[in-house]
């Protein structure tokens, strides 16, 4: 007698060869990342402004210290990823610290160069069209982390003068 696999043990079965993207599997509960959008972006800038310097002057061709992160803005990580990942936050208090590191760095990974590369450009294009630079636009000075140097800007950008 043979048996015929039901639909969900054949998604299993193809999840298993073909993993989905942006999916974490923590305590048997699965975590669909994906970008953030525009109602959640309040939170994400009060949760990220303290660490941005650490997320945008970063080597781009090194991987994310999450360690540091989690260790000099514990507080602020845990709220990023209890929004990113729309938990609670006493849900993300109760995750083992392997798992923490997991969850922040895939929802980095599917959120930062989204932010970095889609949405700072066009806050800054935005600001350029008002006739405003980025040193003058203190929300966004602000967001970026205390830009170190007086003469810093983010890279690949236009600032005009008045």
């Amino acid at each position: 007698m043979s048996t015929t696999p039901t639909q969900q043990e054949s998604t299993d079965d193809l999840q298993k060869v073909i993993p989905q993207k942006n999916v974490i599997v923590i305590n048997g509960e699965e975590i669909h990342i994906q970008q953030f959008k525009i109602g959640k972006l309040p939170l994400v800038l009060d949760a990220v402004q303290p660490m941005a310097h650490m997320l945008l002057n970063r080597d781009k061709n090194s991987p994310l210290d999450i360690s540091s992160m989690l260790m000099l803005y514990s507080d602020d990580c845990l709220k990023l990823m209890a929004v990113l990942a729309d938990r609670p936050r006493a849900w993300i208090d109760q995750l083992d610290i392997d798992d923490a590191v997991a969850l922040l760095t895939m929802l980095l990974e599917v959120n930062l160069d989204f932010f970095v590369q889609r949405v700072l450009p066009k806050l800054i294009e935005a600001l350029n069209t008002t006739g405003k630079t980025i040193k003058e636009n203190t929300l966004l000075t602000s967001m970026l982390g205390r830009i170190n140097s007086s003469n810093s800007s983010v890279p690949g950008t236009a600032t005009t003068t008045s």
